[in-house]
């Protein structure tokens, strides 16, 4: 008798990516501002363009509630806005005007953070600190981000191992998944779009199998999997990696390879 095929999408939780609870010490803007406002946390900010401020968009609508409060509401533009074609960014921070000083640190932090690669968990942890946040929510919400990524800008692709295969990449340090050899027609899948692994999904597979994941450049994601349609697919997308994109992939991973086992990813 065939042995019936694993849904790959049951590996995924349910619903779309988003912080698990203990990431998220702000349940709601009021929140947020009304902890701004105590000094519970020095600065909130926000993300906006000048079109949505325009327009009264959700940002513009939290400058008053600042004010209520006896808050500044300080707007900039987003110096990386020029990057994308049509786009007018600008930030919004919300604080007490003795702390106005954290707006420059987070321009120079964002100025610099890239020029010399990509953005990096001590880039995050130095980004929540400007932000006021917790050692402990520093923590957890880093804690969250490995959980659903293999690496900072990239695509997390996921594969399953076999043991002689899990034998290989762990004599390889975990650098790699293989030689082009090994990686031609290997099997590989992502969420379309972009729901967590579940964090026992080591347990809904086959015995013997391991689940593994490496980031990859997004031009590598989208010479396997295709271009990003313009709409999202449900569920799991899937691929085999052909000898073409073998033979050049080792060069676009952006992570080691990770292994989930009971104690997470390792």
């Amino acid at each position: 008798m065939a042995k019936p095929r694993l849904d790959l999408t049951a590996l995924f939780e349910p619903t779309a990516a988003a912080p698990r609870a203990a990431a998220i010490p702000y349940r709601s803007l009021d929140a947020e501002l009304d902890a701004v406002r105590r000094r519970a946390k020095p600065i909130a900010w926000f993300a906006s363009s000048r079109d949505d401020l325009a327009d009264g968009g959700d940002v513009a609508a939290l400058i008053g509630p600042a004010l209520d409060r006896g808050l500044a509401a300080i707007v900039h533009p987003d110096d990386a806005s020029g990057a994308v074609p049509g786009y007018d960014g600008v930030g919004v921070a919300v604080l007490h005007l003795d702390q106005a000083w954290r707006v420059q640190a987070l321009r120079a932090l964002w100025a610099t953070a890239l020029a010399h690669g990509g953005w990096t968990d001590a880039a995050e942890d130095q980004l929540g600190a400007l932000l006021g946040y917790t050692p402990a929510q520093r923590a957890a919400w880093l804690a969250d981000v490995r959980h659903r990524q293999a690496a900072w800008g990239c695509t997390t692709i996921y594969t399953l191992l076999t043991a002689t295969q899990r034998a290989r990449v762990r004599g390889l340090g975990q650098r790699c998944l293989g030689t082009p050899a090994d990686l031609d027609g290997l099997a590989v899948f992502v969420h379309g779009r972009g729901h967590a692994l579940r964090a026992d999904a080591h347990r809904r597979i086959a015995p013997g199998l391991t689940i593994a994941r490496v980031g990859v450049s997004r031009a590598a994601a989208a010479a396997i999997f295709g271009p990003p349609p313009a709409r999202r697919p449900r569920g799991v997308v899937s691929a085999n990696v052909t000898a073409e994109v073998a033979a050049t992939l080792n060069a676009e991973l952006r992570s080691d390879v990770q292994l989930l086992g009971a104690r997470g990813w390792r």
